[in-house]
């Protein structure tokens, strides 16, 4: 009976030493007795190398001891015999990011959510995370998530307005911090982040520099540091101390635990305390304040989620496509009506019936290029005159068919131009503002080169009908003048006005030669100048002008089926033109769908921008030896 007894009474007393060990080692690592809670949490691991609580206090132990390589190793030992205890997990993801290895630690954090989704502390360290790594966009839905869970934590609201910054969304930013600021009025970090925000972005020094007042009330040093910087230690409340030093509180590591550790919050100071020392909660670091000068950086990002993304948050994604519908509907509508055939050809007879009107009220002779269409205004229309360059524009003004007043292209240049003048050195300085200036101003002169363009192809296809046209009227008997009047009234625009322009200048009186003169000015076409010294030889030398006019006809034709031919030919080539310039936009697109926060980077980091404008300097290269190559001339 005594060795039963002894053997009963030695199994519960090794039980209740070990649990000892146990109890004695979590309460000196509360106690900040680092060394002795590593010592006998260490011991207690070696008789229970199966409990997940010691390993994760004999972690935290080592942590605060500065050995984050055996803090993790201990976590990830605990993990391989308990791989679902969210504690630990939390804690290696803790770790991970101490030891800078953030997409790690994005990953043990994302493995204790999918455990358990309401985990507001891993929300929070995970969008934290993901800030750091460049993840804007996920970070701001992980600390959302957060702030669902956990409404009363400041923290979460201070660190989704830094991120929101970063994004360019200022004003949620500073609704962000206010919360933050709400929830605790005594914190000084929100404080300081809202005085950047009002500082360096929403540019309102008053109320940056409140903020800042109030922050180094707190005992915030880098507000103290800024106040001094900008030339207001003088207002700063005596609280923050003297103008050599301020103090700051520092925040050590397993204060205030409860249950387990968590780790400092962002930018908390850790003090390494000696093996046996006792921590003394009330410990301030003296910082010196810096005597170096602010430099002031405005930052004015633009991006979609600052300019777009507010205008269409809160508006139904149903409403949106409906919107977009209609507005094409609506368009589509106006280019019908606007392309009716009937339209046209009503506007076809104004235009030749204010033609004939201005014919007869000028004397007989007078040649249409020398028309003053300069200004409405007498003194610009005189200096206008002096100008003898400004010929070549009102030429291309005339071969564009358009009647518009030289002061007024000339008054639409000026404003291109300071318009573009204006936007590039608003966004890139003195050299984009040249750059902007100079396109600005061919703007207009480009879209005038454009409108001459399409009506000269418009012009060449109708050109081998109306020869044909005016070679049976010949084989007919009628006169050479009587053609041009049969081809102006049978034939469509712009071939029909512009035999018609030439037929009324030989009926007043001009000679033939000077009229098909002036035609082909109006008309820089090689195939018309063909037609035009053919009828002029003839008429000095004599001949067949039905044979001469059909063979002109003949070999239009044929150069029309070479020409198409070769575009047959060379289409290969010009889609694969197409697609390698329209490939990189179009990858960009899906990726801004895809992951946004990644792609966006092209456009918010400055080298991401110098990236993309080389990338579409040499696109611009490519585009155009691409277009050499298949622009093959007949």
């Amino acid at each position: 009976m005594l060795i039963v007894f002894l053997f009963w009474a030695a199994f519960p007393g090794t039980a209740a030493g070990e649990e000892d060990l146990l109890s004695q080692g979590i309460a000196a690592y509360r106690a900040r007795q680092y060394t002795e809670a590593v010592a006998k949490l260490a011991q207690y691991r070696q008789e229970n190398p199966s409990s997940a609580e010691a390993c994760r206090y004999h972690a935290l132990a080592l942590s605060s001891l500065e050995q984050k390589q055996e803090a993790l190793k201990e976590v990830e030992g605990g993990l391989a015999g308990h791989p679902q205890d969210i504690p630990l997990i939390l804690l290696q993801g803790r770790l991970l990011a101490e030891l800078e290895r953030p997409l790690e630690a994005i990953a043990a954090f994302s493995r204790a959510l999918e455990l358990d989704p309401k985990q507001g502390e891993a929300w929070k360290e995970r969008g934290i995370l993901r800030a750091k790594v460049g993840l804007p966009g996920e970070a701001v839905q992980d600390l959302d998530q957060a702030a669902q869970l956990s409404p009363e934590d400041p923290e979460i609201f201070d660190q989704r307005g830094l991120v929101k910054v970063s994004q360019g969304r200022y004003k949620a930013a500073e609704q962000d911090f206010g919360t933050a600021i709400q929830l605790r009025p005594d914190l000084p970090k929100p404080f300081f982040h809202r005085g950047n925000l009002y500082f360096y972005h929403l540019q309102e020094k008053e109320k940056a520099l409140a903020d800042y007042r109030e922050a180094c009330r707190l005992g915030h040093s880098p507000s103290c540091l800024q106040l001094t910087k900008l030339g207001e230690e003088g207002e700063a409340a005596p609280e923050a101390g003297p103008r050599v030093e301020s103090q700051k509180e520092v925040q050590l590591f397993g204060e205030g635990l409860v249950e387990e550790q968590a780790p400092p919050s962002q930018g908390s100071v850790i003090v390494r305390l000696p093996p046996s020392g006792q921590a003394n909660p009330g410990t301030r670091v003296q910082v010196a304040p810096s005597g170096k000068k602010a430099t002031r950086q405005s930052q004015h990002t633009l991006t979609l989620e600052n300019t777009l993304y507010p205008l269409l948050q809160g508006i139904p994604f149903p409403l949106i496509v409906l919107t977009f519908l209609f507005f094409l509907c609506l368009t589509e509508g106006a280019m019908l009506a606007f392309s009716d055939t009937e339209r046209r050809h009503q506007r076809r007879l104004r235009k030749r019936l204010k033609y004939l009107e201005e014919l007869k009220r000028r004397p007989p002779a007078e040649s249409l290029l020398k028309a003053d269409n300069l200004s409405g205004i007498p003194w610009l229309r005189q200096t206008l005159k002096k100008i003898q360059r400004l010929e070549q524009l009102q030429l291309l003004l005339i071969q564009a068919d358009l009647n518009w007043p030289l002061g007024v292209v000339l008054l639409l240049m000026f404003f291109s131009g300071a318009l573009g003048l204006s936007l590039g050195f608003f966004k890139y300085g003195p050299l984009g503002a040249l750059a902007g200036m100079g396109l600005g101003v061919l703007l207009p002169y480009r879209l005038l080169l454009f409108k001459k363009k399409l009506r000269t192809r418009a012009f060449e296809k109708q050109l081998p009908e109306a020869l044909d046209l005016l070679a049976r009227g010949l084989k007919a008997g009628h006169a050479f003048p009587t053609g041009l009047q049969m081809v102006a009234e049978e034939m469509p625009n712009p071939i029909g006005i512009e035999f018609f322009k030439t037929f009324k200048e030989y009926n007043h009186g001009m000679d033939l030669n000077s009229a098909m003169i002036h035609m082909c000015q109006r008309v820089e076409l090689r195939e018309l100048r063909f037609f035009a010294t053919a009828v002029m030889i003839q008429r000095e030398t004599g001949g067949n002008l039905t044979e001469i006019l059909e063979k002109i006809s003949s070999l239009i034709r044929e150069r029309f089926k070479l020409r198409n031919q070769i575009k047959a030919l060379s289409a290969e080539g010009r889609l694969s033109g197409w697609i390698l310039v329209l490939m990189p936009p179009a990858i960009f697109l899906i990726m801004v769908k895809i992951n946004p926060d990644y792609a966006l980077l092209l456009v918010q980091h400055s080298l991401g921008q110098m990236m993309a404008l080389i990338a579409i300097f040499f696109q611009i290269l490519g585009m155009l030896a691409v277009r050499k190559i298949v622009n093959i001339k007949v």
